[in-house]
């Protein structure tokens, strides 16, 4: 037997090996505590890196590590808490406990199957066959205008499912289109059930008259809920904090890809927050488009969208933030003013709307650097003028883990702002001389 074929042998047998092993282990978060940190000179940012190198599978940052300007959020394992919180008052660096258990918290939320048949669709975070159940009786109920695509499948074999709706299914690939999309980040659970509530709230124009009726007769809707059903699953199941995809890895028990660092745009700068490490939250894959997700969305769109884009809105969780391109590079991109101007629109309505508050700008200033993500290649290869990541809330009290309660006023006043932003898009395309180019 050749070399090559020894080694082909041995890797089939690894990924096999590695594809058991990483199913039916429910982790626990018993006792894990979540702290904001907050370093105030560069002295206590360094020591915090020391600190993370340090306890490197003993502690998760949320949303980015520190900055001198920024907090972070990070979750510490118990058999640690002490010896870490210990170092932060060495350092007299202040923190804060936001919650003490999120084991507890986490368990607090669930709810029985026979509760879930009692409570509203947005009252739970509901599972995947769930979410596709309910897109597809919108297609009953509104046969005229909404429709169901499979654009693919995921590793594991689960349906990408989109809802289309327009007032015209006939003129589909001709009127301006809407994209959005969620469920990227398995753990941002908040993301899919907001994206399944606007395609109710959309749907339902389709027996409405009046002035939001336009927003069906001007644009083409696509809606994404779950684009990582894989993680998404995996998540409710088996481990609450899972952000990846669940593909399998070769020579590396680690499991999964970061599908928002796998975009074909500015695929793979280790440096501008991607990651070549397997194990990393942030692993980019192997090569762009490795994830058959990502793929499906980059081939069904390109068919259908170039040159037609007119708004691209990609949910995420948490911070509430409304985020332009880019997030590559901290250049602001040719049609900043644009996208800010349509961004405060969304952002007061729903401040009018709820009190929430959202804060504007670019990725890479007012979050964290991105390669490779689905916003910057919305916007640059797709020709999306308007492209948007948007962090829901909260602003870090819960994070990831934002309770049910909350599923509802988010999804509501989500819909205010998208609804907002929307008509003011189409104030816009009726003026002389507009053009999204």
């Amino acid at each position: 037997m050749s070399i090559c074929l020894r080694l082909f042998f041995a890797s089939c047998a690894l990924l096999i090996f590695y594809s058991s092993c990483s199913f039916g282990q429910k982790v626990n978060y018993d006792r894990y505590r979540l702290l904001e940190v907050t370093p105030t000179t560069e002295y206590q940012l360094d020591a915090v890196y020391a600190l993370h190198k340090r306890f490197k599978d003993e502690l998760d940052f949320w949303l980015h590590t520190p900055t001198t300007d920024q907090s972070a959020y990070v979750t510490v394992k118990p058999t640690i808490y002490r010896e870490f919180t210990d170092q932060l008052d060495f350092l007299k660096m202040p923190y804060k406990l936001l919650l003490d258990d999120i084991g507890q918290e986490i368990a607090s939320d669930r709810v029985s199957k026979e509760e879930r048949k009692k409570l509203g669709f947005f009252e739970v975070y509901r599972t995947m066959d769930e979410i596709y159940e309910f897109i597809t009786n919108l297609t009953k109920k509104y046969p005229n205008c909404a429709s169901l695509v499979n654009i693919g499948t995921s590793f594991e074999d689960r349906p990408l499912r989109v809802i289309r709706i327009s007032t015209d299914p006939e003129q589909l690939k001709h009127k301006p289109m809407v994209w959005i999309q969620s469920g990227m980040h398995a753990r941002e659970q908040i993301g899919p059930a907001v994206a399944t509530y606007l395609a109710s709230k959309i749907a339902a124009l389709c027996r409405k008259r009046g002035a939001t009726r336009k927003l069906i007769q001007k644009f083409d809707w696509y809606i994404l809920p779950i684009l990582n059903p894989d993680g998404y699953e995996y998540a409710q199941n088996y481990d609450r904090l899972w952000r990846k995809t669940r593909s399998r890895q070769i020579f590396t028990k680690c499991v999964g890809v970061d599908p928002n660092r796998n975009f074909g745009f500015q695929f793979g700068d280790e440096n501008n927050g991607s990651s070549s490490e397997p194990c990393s939250n942030n692993y980019a894959g192997y090569r762009p488009l490795s994830e058959p997700e990502t793929r499906a969305v980059v081939v069904y769109m390109t068919n259908i969208v170039r040159d037609r884009m007119e708004l691209f809105l990609d949910f995420h969780s948490f911070s509430q933030k409304w985020l332009t391109p880019y997030g590559y590079t901290i250049t602001l991109p040719q049609h900043y003013e644009e996208q800010v101007y349509l961004a405060r629109i969304a952002t007061k309505a729903i401040q009018k709307y709820n009190g929430t508050k959202y804060t504007i700008g670019t990725s890479s200033h007012s979050l964290y650097p991105v390669n490779g993500g689905a916003r910057d290649w919305a916007y640059h290869v797709m020709l999306g003028t308007h492209s948007y990541v948007v962090e829901l809330p909260d602003q870090g009290q819960y994070g990831f883990i934002l309770p049910r309660r909350f599923i509802y006023p988010t999804a509501a006043e989500t819909w205010v702002g998208v609804r907002a932003m929307a008509l003011e898009l189409i104030d816009l395309m009726s003026m002389d001389g507009y053009s999204s180019d």
